[in-house]
């Protein structure tokens, strides 16, 4: 149960494609076209482009969440570079003597090539470069065309949604995992020309359990107050 859920955290992710045919000026090679901007915006997807992001990877079983990783990063980046990190897990223990969850969080800071974690009831600065900090790799995978189905592009208010699937017969090998992997499916959302990303989806099922990933980087104000 726990193996696909791991595997999504080592390889946080977002998708390049092997796009097939090439543009015209048809309607559906323009709808291709569509799909490979959206698509290579996440192939190329950079933090230093925003001020963060959101990440969330959720399972859950009969509706109770058994394991999750969530990471918050927030950067401002009015003059230099300065961020905050907040990461939290929970996960189902095998062994249940231990307590059935274990849950873990932690917070750091980011300045001047310099990371700050909270150990032994003080903060410890140690050199760490800014994609350390804020690391997450988008581009692990590797998509097909010929391997997806009910490709769907939409407009949806100010934004262009980007859905589709992979095969039940193609899933589990997809994500490197033995076990039968059923449901699963993809949305990316942009803005309305596709020159930012608004956030990408992931879902599927498996035997006893659904896990969704999501992540949405964040276009906000930031103001990171650091510690003493």
């Amino acid at each position: 149960m726990k193996k696909a859920f791991a595997f999504l955290i080592i390889f946080i992710c977002v998708f390049a494609f092997v796009a097939c045919g090439e543009k015209g000026t048809d309607p559906a090679n323009e709808e291709v076209s569509n799909e490979q901007k959206i698509v290579s915006m996440i192939e190329n997807y950079n933090v230093n482009g925003t001020n963060g992001y959101d990440y969330a990877l959720e399972q859950t079983r009969n509706g109770v969440v058994v394991n999750s990783h969530t990471i918050t990063i927030r950067l401002d980046n009015t003059n230099e570079t300065i961020g905050s990190r907040v990461e939290y897990k929970k996960d189902l223990n095998e062994d249940i003597t231990n307590g059935q969850y274990t849950e873990i969080s932690a917070t750091a800071y980011y300045k001047n090539n310099r990371i700050a974690t909270y150990e032994n009831d003080v903060w410890v600065w140690k050199n760490c470069s800014l994609s350390e900090f804020s690391s997450i790799s988008i581009n692990s995978f590797r998509f097909n065309f010929d391997l997806l189905t009910d490709i769907n592009f939409t407009t949806s208010g100010h934004y262009n949604v980007l859905t589709f699937k992979i095969d039940d017969s193609n899933a589990a090998s997809f994500l490197g995992v033995s076990k039968a992997i059923k449901n699963l499916s993809f949305e990316i959302k942009t803005d309305a020309n596709n020159e930012k990303l608004i956030s990408f989806t992931m879902s599927y099922s498996q035997e006893l359990t659904s896990t969704q990933f999501k992540f949405v980087p964040y276009y906000g104000s930031v103001n990171v107050d650091l510690p003493q």
